[in-house]
């Protein structure tokens, strides 16, 4: 268990007494980086108090009993990463609450308001819909799934129509100098048919050659657990080299990541390299430099101080690139900021939106 002074992460089983009172109690899961948290809110008190024992697991939840309706948001399946259990014991009984629950890095969200919290008895038991919908907020990378008016304990899975399956999801792409070689490291969330990487690099950011190739380190090409890489660049004879990867499937069909530039000796502090292109449109790529893996908040702000982009992502250390999708925001300027964990905050020159 690793605890902040704001957030901490607990890998397995948590258990929490629950007296018979109102109030809420959180259940802080995760993996490696990725919080889960389980919040249960009692809005009427438990008969007799006991405990609730909750744990993420890492296994497809399946669709059994899918399709279900919510509204009219049609969900036929559920994540891919795993899902939530919660079990009572020592005498609970009774009671509603309102479940809140932390999809981080969970692959294939394109919406989150398309998404719905399913609830089923145990894992050979179909999915079903318990108490009221609340409509799905936060980011792609931190969704929140809710519901009101629940009861008893089992399974919870995210559940949607839109959570599109991608042969690798991936987490975090970078890379730095480290003494005469070039050194990339990338993890990716879950991966589906895949055979690895093949690595490319180029001197103009257009024109690439082939390094090398990396083999999946997913059992039969198939993994809901993050997955770490690297690949040492021996010969870097120029200034400046620009990298990404093409994942390759099993049946040879292919995609490429973000592009990554390397241009000089490992960054001390985190700061923002860059944007490119500025102006832009649609899609805006933040050039950050990152002394070690972490995570981060990347924030568009308008003129007058008002936050209208927020996005947590992975980096590593060295060089990275991360994609803002820009395309709802308002044609002018604005300002893009980075907030590390430990609080530090960087500006960089306007960017303009056409």
């Amino acid at each position: 268990m690793t605890t902040g002074a704001t957030s901490y992460l607990y890998n397995g089983s948590f258990k929490r007494w629950i007296s018979a009172s109102t109030g809420n109690r959180d259940f802080p899961m995760g993996i490696a980086t990725f919080k889960r948290n389980a919040s249960i809110n009692f809005t009427t008190a438990p008969t007799a108090g006991g405990s609730l024992t909750a744990q993420w697991v890492s296994s497809p939840g399946g669709s059994n009993g899918l399709p279900l309706l919510e509204g009219a948001i049609l969900v036929s399946k559920t994540a891919p990463n795993g899902y939530w259990t919660i079990s009572a014991a020592d005498g609970l009984t009774g009671g509603n609450y309102t479940g809140t629950f932390t999809a981080s890095g969970i692959a294939g969200i394109v919406d989150v308001t398309q998404l719905v919290l399913v609830k089923r008895p145990n894992a050979v038991s179909p999915w079903i819909l318990d108490g009221t919908h609340v409509t799905g907020s936060g980011t792609l990378a931190d969704a929140i799934l809710s519901r009101t008016g629940m009861s008893g304990f089992s399974d919870f899975g995210i559940g949607s129509n839109d959570l599109t399956t991608l042969p690798v999801s991936m987490l975090s792409f970078g890379g730095q100098k480290e003494g005469a070689v070039n050194r990339l490291r990338w993890t990716t969330v879950s991966e589906q048919n895949n055979r690895g990487f093949e690595v490319q690099r180029s001197a103009d950011g257009i024109n690439y050659s082939v390094l090398g190739f990396v083999n999946t380190s997913a059992a039969g090409g198939n993994s809901s657990a993050a997955l770490s890489y690297m690949f040492d660049d021996n010969n870097p004879g120029g200034a400046k080299y620009y990298y990404r990867l093409r994942q390759v499937a099993n049946d040879n069909h292919s995609r490429f990541s973000n592009v990554i530039l390397i241009k000089g000796e490992k960054a001390v502090t985190m700061t923002i390299e860059g944007l490119y292109p500025n102006p832009a449109n649609t899609r805006v790529n933040v050039m950050v430099g990152a002394p070690a893996r972490d995570r981060i908040t990347l924030l568009v702000v308008d003129m007058s101080g008002k936050t209208v982009l927020r996005q947590l992502v992975n980096v590593e250390a060295g060089s990275n690139t991360i994609p803002l999708d820009i395309s709802n925001l308002s044609t002018g300027n604005f300002f893009v900021k980075l907030i590390c964990n430990s609080g530090c905050e960087f500006a960089v020159s306007k960017l303009v939106k056409q």
